[in-house]
């Protein structure tokens, strides 16, 4: 997360009265925001971009910030897959396997053989080390950009002072240079690139983490606290011992990681007890995230590591929090820091639902219910809470939604730095919060208190919306024409219910869906387009039609002692 970063100042959200809004930030970004094609949108996507345009984020060959979406140019005929914003330059991968940049260059992080700055895309150099291949995946840091190829070769360019490029140098490079694999990372094939704030981790598909890059805080994980220009192991002797670890996250000086068991682990900075694992000590090798309290029994799907506070999500849909909580970003009623995970509060407007997705913001954290409900809690001098005020909460307060969110299901939501983006089902997209650089997309620069539509009646027009991302000042996502609708189902329908994200899809696209049980029922498996896949999550690929999916579930049976015999009682 790149954002606005509150230096010292803490609030008390439980006084009932509006807190002292005279803060200091520390500017880590500036906004900027990107719409772009998914696979398979032809030439009926578009990239558009929308907000400050200092260095020429925007792609679209001038400064001039806009307050709503425009197209960004230098990709013709190119559907855009991903894109991912660093502190002040862009990266955006197309559907050919071609990454372009845009944006602040003054130590190559565009990737393009020069320190130029660029108002528009160009492309990342592959006449070298990336010749031939074709790039799956791009992450930006805060100066340095990574990249992975298909074939799992990982290869990094821009600022390199702690070695985060990983090529065994500390010098600056202009142009991708090939990630060491001569040591940790031999023979392996890697999975998933993390750029950090000034340091890198990578997975492997054997599950071997590792990381390399500034390790003031012991972010690597290795054991020490010694930078290294090449990848290092993290270590596994302790609690990872014997897992094969599936996720890791970078953050800003700590990282977090979640084994294929459940397990989650961090390691790095600890100063407000982001670790999770009940000190504030930093520790240079992984220690277990606390499971004794609110995560007690309950298997982590989901950790993601922020600036100074962790967020997880349990297969059961609970959420937990930790580290700081000045302004109640843990959402457990308080202001407290703590070391270790705490529930988020549920006795309000998520009292009876069960929690889907976590997005973590810079000091506010947003959640989505099964039955698309969303809240916000943390920091709200901007609105970003989208409750109509401006007084922080330490609960989840409702996003409001008798405007523009009336009578839609909200899909998906993303936390971005002092605002706040949602995405319906139908594809609507909405945005709330700071809207000093237009990054509301609703034409205008006017923070918003409530849910206001990003603007769609220029090159949006006739598009559907079909993934959104908030950055630290900054709003990205996914457009297409002709997309496809899944219909997912449960059966019986108390048996729980069932999300698919994106939902619709483009034309060739994916789509993940998760079933959500009751708790007198148990998950029996799949029908429709899912049937035969196991587990309660499932993956649809290259979509060109309408879809159904049905998540089958049993009621529970308790055998009770009667006479004559014994008796089932189904329900329990």
């Amino acid at each position: 997360m790149h954002s606005l970063m509150p230096w010292w100042f803490r609030v008390d959200c439980r006084s009932g009265t509006d807190p002292v809004r005279s803060v200091w930030y520390w500017v880590h970004g500036v906004a900027l925001a990107l719409v772009l094609a998914p696979p398979g949108a032809g030439a009926g996507g578009s990239g558009v971009a929308w907000g400050d345009n200092t260095y020429g984020q925007l792609g679209n060959g001038t400064n001039m910030a806009s307050w709503v979406p425009m197209a960004v140019g230098g990709l013709l005929g190119k559907a855009i897959a991903q894109v991912s914003a660093g502190v002040e330059d862009t990266c955006a991968l197309t559907t050919d396997g071609t990454a372009a940049c845009w944006g602040l260059n003054d130590y190559g992080q565009l990737g393009n053989g020069t320190n130029t700055n660029s108002s528009v895309p160009v492309a990342v150099d592959r006449s070298g080390v990336l010749n031939g291949k074709t790039i799956a995946q791009v992450s930006t840091g805060d100066y340095h950009t990574c990249a992975l190829a298909t074939d799992g070769t990982a290869a990094c360019w821009g600022y390199n002072w702690y070695g985060q490029l990983g090529n065994g140098t500390n010098t600056d490079s202009w142009v991708p240079v090939a990630v060491d694999r001569s040591g940790v990372l031999n023979g392996k094939t890697l999975t998933q690139v993390s750029a950090g704030r000034l340091h890198t981790c990578a997975l492997a598909t054997d599950g071997t983490a590792a990381c390399w890059g500034y390790n003031w805080n012991g972010q690597l994980g290795n054991g020490t606290n010694t930078y290294s220009s090449v990848p290092v192991a993290v270590d596994r002797s302790g609690v990872l011992n014997g897992k094969t670890i599936a996720q890791v996250s970078a953050g800003t000086a700590h990282t977090c990681a979640l084994a294929t068991d459940g397990t989650a682990a961090c390691w790095g900075d600890n100063w407000n007890g982001q670790l999770g694992n009940g000190t504030n000590t930093n520790s240079w090798v992984p220690v277990a995230v606390d499971r004794s309290g609110v995560l007690n029994g309950k298997t982590i799907a989901q950790v993601s590591a922020g600036a100074s506070y962790t967020c997880a999500l349990a297969t059961d849909g609970t959420a937990a929090c930790w580290g700081y909580n000045g302004y109640g970003q843990l959402g457990n009623g308080t202001t407290s820091d703590s070391w270790v995970p705490v529930a988020v509060d549920r006795s309000g407007v998520l009292n009876g639902k069960t929690i889907a997705q976590v997005s973590v913001g810079s000091y506010h954290t947003c959640a989505l219910a099964t039955d698309g409900t969303a809240a916000c809690w943390g920091l709200n001098g901007n609105g970003a809470l989208g409750n109509g005020t401006t007084s922080d909460s330490c609960v989840p307060v409702a996003v409001d939604r008798s405007g523009v969110l009336n009578g839609k299901t909200i899909a998906q939501v993303s936390a971005g730095n002092l605002y706040t983006c949602a995405l319906a089902t139908d594809g609507t997209a909405a945005c709330w919060g700071y809207n000093g650089s237009g990054q509301l997309g609703n034409g205008t620069n006017a923070d918003s208190w409530v849910p206001v539509a990003v603007d769609r009646s220029g090159l949006l027009s006739g598009q559907s919306i079909l993934d959104l991302s908030a950055g630290g000042s900054h709003m990205a996502a996914i457009v297409g024409r002709n997309a496809n609708t899944i219909t997912a189902t449960a059966s019986p329908a108390a048996g729980g219910t069932v999300r698919c994200t994106p939902n619709p899809v483009s034309s060739g696209g994916a789509s993940t869906c998760t079933a959500h049980g009751n708790p007198r029922y148990l998950f029996a498996g799949w029908r429709g387009a899912c049937a035969g896949q196991i587990g309660q999550t499932c993956t649809l690929t290259n979509i060109t039609s309408a879809q159904a999916v049905e998540a089958v579930y049993l009621a529970k049976a308790l055998v009770l002692p009667s006479q004559g015999g014994w008796r089932a009682v189904l329900g329990h």
